[in-house]
């Protein structure tokens, strides 16, 4: 018979910014839904450059937002699995 025991993990919300520059419309909703290729594209030029410390190490601090944590419900583990 196994050793069962509970792991607690827990589930984070965070934000990102980044900017779109070149957009045709003044209003920011109207390019979110016009323009939503180049959102997407500006969105995954600033991750990367986060992710690579492009521009500072560390400016992803700073760019990425928290604003929820919540503990998730308990998973049961078999004494031995993905211990860490």
């Amino acid at each position: 018979m196994s050793d069962i025991k509970k792991k607690t993990t827990y589930n984070h919300a965070f934000d990102i910014g980044w900017a779109l520059s070149n957009s045709q419309y003044e209003d920011a909703m109207d390019c979110l839904e016009h323009e939503k290729e180049k959102v997407f594209e500006a969105l995954k030029k600033r991750v990367e450059d986060l992710r690579t410390g492009r521009f500072h190490p560390n400016e992803y601090f700073e760019a990425i937002g928290h604003y929820d944590t919540f503990e998730e419900e308990q998973t049961d583990l078999t004494e031995g699995e993905n211990d860490e």
